[in-house]
This record gives structure tokens, sequence and C-alpha cells, in this order.
């Protein structure tokens, strides 16, 4: 009943038909080095003098700058992660002009004071630190499991999550639709691959088309069960829920501060009395796949990587294009996948990442 509700409970309520998107782009140096943050102090005056002016900050850090109309810049992870979050429209259109006017602004800011947003899905900057951890709960919560599990190359990405910067699309749907959506979508991220990778980088004497989910498919966080794609196997509601039992719990609020503890399966965390489980504590269940839902009733699709600026918000228009014709889509993606003989959403993405051709 709790997962049901996880899954359903926001987007039942949600009649908008609406969109939003948030794009992250990584900041850098242009000379090399940290990041200044005098610099990213200074950002959030410019961002005030074109309308972003209801700001909150950690300390003397910003954190989040919102427009009159709800659309906001800010710092999610790191402070060398720039994210740009729209506020909900019934187009792309008006959110796109928007967009491109605080791009503008930040980026003119930026290149004035030896810095630049760079337009790729994977920060290129190779083991130099890169700025403060952004002081947020869930964040350092984050970084705590991802503590654990390392070995070998993958331990200098060991903070790959603020190194990551993605475009994600939010849409409206109904808990009827639901399991069609996510597995339409699940099917789909073969052809966001294959068409919208942009974080190339090497790892252990190999190539990645998209390191974004290379390092997500090989950290702790899969171990959880918390990455990768949903299951095609899954075609119902009840599946879903089936699955996300063995999704691991890592941290509640208790008193108003997240507690982070060793990570559980989902259905022991909740049935065990020794974990003194409340049900508010499914708010704190957090699911890292490629389709999710929220809380404030979207369903959210994490496309792969962040586009550079000319293309920026193509894999949301190419996503809300199969979403508009989900039927159609979802005939034409089980054809596809039937006449290949793929089964495995992960493997097909996997091989994809590497080589960027899954017919090898």
């Amino acid at each position: 009943g709790l997962l049901t509700r996880y899954l359903t409970e926001g987007i039942a309520a949600n009649k908008k038909n609406h969109v939003g998107l948030e794009l992250e782009f990584p900041i850098l140096r242009v000379r090399g080095g940290p990041i200044d943050m005098e610099v990213i102090r200074g950002l959030f005056p410019v961002l005030a003098g074109i309308g972003f002016d209801r700001q909150s900050f950690a300390g003397e850090l910003p954190l989040k700058a919102l427009d009159g109309q709800g659309n906001a810049v800010t710092f999610d992870t790191c402070y060398a992660v720039l994210e740009y979050v729209t506020t909900s429209a019934p187009d792309m259109v008006r959110l796109y002009r928007r967009f491109y006017q605080a791009l503008e602004a930040v980026q003119g800011y930026l290149r004035a004071h030896g810095h630049m947003l760079c337009g790729l899905g994977f920060n290129p900057t190779e083991g130099a630190p890169l700025a403060p951890k952004v002081p947020a709960d869930l964040t350092l919560a984050i970084g705590q499991v991802l503590a654990h599990g390392y070995a070998g190359a993958r331990a200098k990405y060991l903070d790959f999550y603020v190194r990551i910067a993605s475009e994600q699309i939010h849409f409206n749907t109904t808990p009827q639709e639901l399991p069609t959506l996510m597995r339409m979508l699940t099917y789909a991220d073969l052809a966001n691959m294959l068409l919208f990778s942009n974080s190339p980088a090497r790892l252990g004497g190999l190539d990645y088309l998209c390191m974004r989910h290379r390092l997500y498919r090989s950290s702790r966080l899969n171990a959880l069960g918390m990455t990768g794609a949903q299951p095609l196997w899954a075609r119902s509601l009840e599946d879903y829920v089936r699955e996300y039992r063995k999704i691991c719990m890592f941290s509640r609020h208790r008193n108003g501060q997240r507690q982070v503890f060793q990570p559980v399966p989902f259905e022991d965390y909740f049935s065990d009395p020794a974990y003194e489980a409340r049900e508010e504590d499914i708010w704190d269940f957090d699911i890292e796949r490629n389709v999710v839902t929220t809380r404030y009733g979207t369903v959210e699709y994490r496309t792969l990587c962040a586009q550079s600026f000319g293309e920026a918000f193509m894999p949301s228009a190419f996503t809300l294009g199969l979403r508009e014709r989900l039927d159609d889509a979802l005939a034409l993606c089980q054809s596809f996948y039937q006449a290949h003989g793929m089964q495995d959403a992960n493997q097909l993405l996997d091989r994809a990442a590497l080589s960027g051709d899954v017919a090898g």
C-alpha cells in the first residue's frame, strides 16, 4: 500500500496538462583549477537583474534563485554544476525562450570572470578538485552511500554525481497510464543514448559514449537497486510495486534531521520492528532510475546527458513527441526489440554506452 501511494498519489492529484524541464551544465575555470567561489557568489546579483530575485542561501553561498514565473537557477550537487529548472507550462516554447535569456546572462558573467558553462554531460576536468558540495542533506547522504563499494579505477570518480550533468523532462500522467508510459520510456532509452549521448570519457582503459550511464551502473547506488532502467518485464502497477520492494532505503528524517543508515531493502525496513519505521519514511525513498514519479505529481524521465547549448531541449522535445503518440511509440519500440531479440534494457544500454553500437 505504501509503494502504491508512493507511485500514484502525486500524479493522481495533478490535473495539469503541462511539461517542465531540468537542465544541468558544468562550470569550468578557463585556465584550469578549482572554481573561484567569489565568482559563484557574484552570479546571483546578475540573475536578480533579469528577474531571478527570490533567492536563498546557505550562509554566504547561493543555493537557488527563482523568478516570478517559477523558473529557477540552482546549485543542487556542487558549485561546479549549475542547474536550470523550468516552471510548468502547456508547451516548451516559452520555456525555451526564458532558458536562453538566463543562459546568455550567466555565460556572459562567467566568461567575464575567467569561468564558463560547458555544454557537456560530464565535467571534463580530470583530477582537480571541482568545488564544494552543496550543503543539502540528500546530496550529503548520497555521498556517504557512495563512499562504500568502490575499488580500483572507479575510486577517482567517487564523487561522480557532482560531475554528471543531465537533462530531465517532467510531464503529467494518470495512475492507469503510468505502467504503459514507464515501459515506453524504458524502450526509448536506447534511442536516446544513441541520438543524444553527450558525456564521452575514458575509464579503465575503455572509451565510453555515455559516461553518465557507466558510472551510475558501476556505482554503489546500482548495488542498492536504485539506478538503471526500469525492468521491461513490468507491465502493471503491481509489477512495479513488486520490483520496488527490493530497492534499498538508506536515510530518513527524524526531528527535522536526515539520518543515514546501513542500506536495507524497502520490504525489510518496513516489516522489521527493529528499524522503527514510520509511514512517512516512504517520502525519503530515493530512486535514481530512468523513469520515476514525483511527490508533486509528475513523471520524471531522466534522459542521459545535458546537450550542447545549441541543442538544449532536443532530447526533451524528442521524448515529448513520443509521449504524445504513446501507443504508436510503444508498438514501434516493441516490434523493434522483438525483431532483434532484445530483452534486457540495461544490458543493451551497457553495450551502447561502451561502443555506441549495439550491433556488436
